[in-house]
C-alpha cells in the first residue's frame, strides 16, 4: 500500500508537470505572437509617418533595414511594382498587386496578414500601410510557429522537467513516510484504533471490523450447531461411528463406545 501511495503521488506529479508544460507553451506562444504583431504594427506606423514627411524614401528605408535586420521592408507602388526591398533587388521582383496584404491595405489603409511559408517552415507576418502618396509600405517578419517555438525551448523544458521530477520524488517520499509512519508505530490492536486519528484509513478499518463481526457471528453459529449435534449424538440409543474418506475416526457416540468396550465375564 505504501508503494502504491507513492506511485499515485508520482503519477499525479508527472501528469501535472505535463499539463502545465503544454498549457504554458500555448500561453507563451499566444503572448509572443500578440506582442510581436503589436511591435510590428507600431514600427510600420512610425515608419509611415516618417515617409510621409521626407522625400528620400530609399535612403531612409536602407537606414532602418540596417538597424532592423530581422524585418523585411518593402515599398510598393499603387500599380503593384516594387520600388524598394531590403532583402532582394526590387528590379527582379514580380508585381505585388495580387498580394492580400497589398490589396487590403489599398482598400482599408492598413492590413495585417499571416501566412505560412513551406520553404522556410515558419509563419510570416505582414503589416502593410497605405502612405499619403498612394504607395504601400509593407514590413514582414519571420516567426516560429508553435512547433518551432517548442523546439527552441525544449532543452530548457527538459532541464526544468528533470528538476521538478526530482523535487516531486523527494516530496512524494516524505509525504508517503509521514502518512504511514503513525500506522507503522502503532502499539494497539488495529481493530481498536481510533479512526478519527486516521480518517484516511477509516473505510479500511470499518470494513475489517465488519468482517470480524461476521466471522464471530458465524463461529458462534457453528459452535451452537456443533453443541446441538454433540447433544443429539450423546443421547442416541443407536450406535454411531463417523469416519472421513481416509477412514480417520471423527466421532463415536456413547452407545458405540459401550458396544465396543470389552465386558468382563
Amino acid at each position: 500500500m505504501k508503494r502504491r501511495f507513492f506511485r499515485y503521488l508520482m503519477g499525479i506529479s508527472l501528469l501535472t508537470l505535463f499539463l502545465s508544460t503544454i498549457a504554458s507553451m500555448f500561453i507563451y506562444y499566444s503572448v509572443y505572437v500578440d506582442r510581436s504583431n503589436k511591435d510590428l504594427s507600431n514600427i510600420v506606423i512610425a515608419m509611415g509617418e516618417t515617409l510621409n514627411k521626407i522625400d528620400d524614401d530609399e535612403n531612409y528605408l536602407d537606414d532602418v533595414a540596417r538597424k532592423k535586420r530581422d524585418f523585411r521592408i518593402t515599398l510598393i507602388k499603387e500599380d503593384g511594382d516594387v520600388v524598394y526591398d531590403s532583402s532582394q533587388d526590387a528590379k527582379f521582383l514580380p508585381t505585388h498587386k495580387d498580394r492580400p496584404e497589398v490589396i487590403k491595405a489599398q482598400k482599408n489603409g492598413f492590413a495585417k496578414i499571416e501566412r505560412y511559408s513551406n520553404t522556410l517552415s515558419k509563419d510570416l507576418y505582414y503589416v502593410s500601410l497605405r502612405l499619403e502618396d498612394g504607395n504601400i509600405l509593407r514590413v514582414s517578419r519571420e516567426m516560429d510557429n508553435l512547433l518551432g517555438a517548442f523546439r527552441k525551448v525544449l532543452p530548457i523544458d527538459i532541464l526544468m522537467s528533470l528538476l521538478v521530477f526530482a523535487i516531486a520524488t523527494v516530496v512524494s517520499r516524505r509525504l508517503t513516510k509521514k502518512t504511514f509512519e503513525p500506522l507503522n508505530n502503532l502499539n494497539e490492536d488495529l481493530l481498536t484504533i481510533d479512526t478519527d486519528m486516521f480518517p484516511e484509513i477509516s473505510p479500511f478499518i470499518n470494513k475489517i471490523n465488519k468482517q470480524n463481526k461476521t466471522i464471530k457471528d458465524n463461529y458462534r453459529e457453528i459452535s451452537r450447531e456443533r453443541d446441538t449435534i454433540e447433544t443429539i449424538l450423546k443421547n442416541m440409543k443407536e450406535s454411531l461411528i463417523i469416519i472421513d474418506e481416509n477412514k480417520n475416526l471423527l466421532s463415536v457416540n456413547n452407545s458405540a463406545r459401550e458396544l465396543l468396550t470389552p465386558r468382563e465375564i
